[in-house]
């Protein structure tokens, strides 16, 4: 099975550069060789050569190179799993803070509806009690009203007569 991977190269590079990218790409610290269209690669002209014709190239490595690779995939796996818990983990909290903060929002939300009903209520109750007042205030202003005018009635029925 060959995986492609794309590593620059260009005329003017060096084979040592090359090598260098290589190695930095695949992770590899173990010798390898690089292969081209016509063979192995052992200078920089084959490198030139190789970079003018754009050709693949390949690697040739040891088994101690595949083994390279293979423990750089065990660990960047690895890497992938504790940053995956990492990520979870952090979910998990903010999840929890958000759930934490919509039940106190909730509460409050009880808490200030309550509030409103109990000032409504005693709104409602003091309304009713200035307008009971002023009914009575009312119904006592028409009683002196009537009482003034009966006493206005009689003064004017007194002068009236004593003329």
């Amino acid at each position: 099975m060959t995986e492609g991977l794309q590593v620059p190269l260009a005329p003017e590079d060096g084979l040592a550069a090359l090598k260098s990218r290589v190695a930095g790409a695949f992770n590899l610290s173990a010798p390898f060789d690089l292969m081209g269209p016509e063979g192995r690669l052992k200078t920089d002209e084959d490198a030139a050569q190789a970079a003018m014709k754009e050709g693949e190239l390949c690697v040739s490595t040891s088994e101690e190179a595949l083994l390279d690779l293979e423990r750089a995939r065990e660990e960047s796996g690895v890497l992938r799993w504790a940053l995956l818990r990492q990520i979870l983990g952090e979910l998990r909290t903010q999840h929890a803070e958000t759930a934490h903060k919509q039940a106190e929002g909730k509460h409050q939300a009880v808490l200030l509806e309550q509030q409103l009903s109990r000032e409504r209520s005693m709104r409602e109750a003091v309304q009713g009690a200035l307008k009971n007042e002023l009914v009575e205030l009312k119904d006592a202003m028409a009683l002196e009203v009537h009482k003034l005018r009966q006493e206005s009635q009689k003064g004017l029925e007194e002068t009236a007569r004593l003329d």
